[in-house]
């Protein structure tokens, strides 16, 4: 009997795996579900001042969906964006090979940390973000943070830390 129950354990935790796209490399960072920008730092200007969050999904084939809500004149705009999985651990590309996408974990538990660098209208551009799974404040994912950017090349100047807010609210007169 024990062993049947074993066999069986066996086998679920098997059929999980497998209908799990992030449990075939452990190497993977987990980035699927809604993640909170913390902090955010770019070569090319201060970012948006407000953020909601985005939601990450990771796809049957690896590739990883980003969805999020921007504004734009005054008006929210639904953005989504096909992220394709590299044979590199946390590495992707978008838009035809023009942007990468490199995901680290964080030693602060459910923080990541995106470096993105690639070209958009003929101009080259780098960003790396501070994302959380929650909101809370964290001193030592800020401090991994600052670390991170400066191996980047990136000034800790920079850093913006942006206004929370759960959804995106368009502009009122």
């Amino acid at each position: 009997m024990k062993t049947l129950l074993l066999t069986l354990g066996l086998g679920l935790i098997a059929a999980l795996q497998a209908q799990d796209p992030m449990a075939l490399d452990s190497e993977e960072p987990d980035i699927s579900g809604k993640w909170y920008i913390k902090a955010i730092v770019s070569d090319k200007g201060t970012p948006v001042r407000i953020t909601p969050p985005m939601t990450c999904s990771v796809l049957s084939n690896r590739d990883l969906q980003v969805s999020f809500t921007r504004m734009h004149d005054g008006q929210c705009h639904e953005v989504e964006i096909l992220l394709e999985k590299t044979s590199v651990p946390g590495e992707y590309t978008s838009f035809g090979g023009l942007s990468h996408l490199h995901v680290e974990l964080s030693s602060v538990e459910d923080h990541r940390l995106f470096y993105c660098e690639g070209e958009f209208q003929e101009e080259k551009f780098r960003v790396a973000k501070l994302v959380s799974r929650n909101l809370e404040e964290s001193p030592e994912a800020l401090k991994e943070f600052k670390e991170f950017i400066w191996h980047k090349g990136l000034q800790e100047k920079d850093i913006f830390i942006p206004e929370q807010t759960e959804s995106c609210v368009p502009a009122r007169d």
